[in-house]
């Protein structure tokens, strides 16, 4: 009988062990997993000279053909310091007269300006949705631009909206504006961070 009881003992043993092992293996993919998800996404930018020019800055002016324009060259950089993929949604510039939403100014995606000059890309590849690399920083190249004919409403500010990974909305203030009225809004010496 002593026998008997020292093999039930070693399966009880086995068992336990195999229960144990069970037990942290899924505790260890949780805190994997938990510690995956930790980090941040910071996003900064920076008003830049519009690349087929070197005097082309953010500004109201006046086109050849008469036209009110609105363009906005903008760098950004995405840095993601999680150890997971991460998406930006919809990166857009929006309108707005005493914090309500006027207009989403159009994102170009390509341009070219003659036939001598190699077309330009703008985002990523002509997206303005962005998948970033786990601990990595990417820069963009964005371009946007509004026909006054497209939008006669008078504006005060320029926000900008984007979706994170979970898709929500993000708004942030980026610049005051005296709407139409021509001028230039030069270019930032330094990176500006988001959020």
């Amino acid at each position: 009988m002593g026998r008997g009881t020292n093999m039930w003992q070693q399966i009880l043993l086995i068992c336990i062990g195999a229960l144990i092992s069970i037990l942290i293996t899924i505790i260890n993919k949780f805190v994997d997993g938990w510690l995956n998800k930790r980090g941040e996404v910071i996003i900064y930018r920076k008003r830049v000279y519009q690349q087929n020019s070197t005097n082309r800055t953010m500004e109201v002016y006046v086109h050849d053909n008469n036209e009110t324009l609105l363009v906005v060259p903008l760098w950004i950089e995405i840095q993601n310091t999680k150890k997971t993929p991460v998406i930006i949604r919809d990166f857009s510039l929006e309108l707005y007269k005493n914090g309500d939403k006027i207009k989403k100014m159009k994102q170009i995606s390509h341009q070219k300006n003659s036939s001598l000059e190699p077309e330009i890309c703008y985002g990523d590849n002509g997206n303005y949705s962005f998948l970033i690399k786990p601990e990595s920083i990417m820069r963009y190249n964005l371009l946007y631009s509004l026909k006054k004919n497209d939008c006669e409403t008078d504006f005060d500010e320029i926000k900008i909206v984007y979706y994170d990974s979970k898709n929500k909305k993000i708004t942030e203030k980026f610049q005051t504006m005296d709407s139409w009225n021509l001028k230039k809004y030069g270019i930032d010496d330094d990176w500006i961070k988001l959020n």
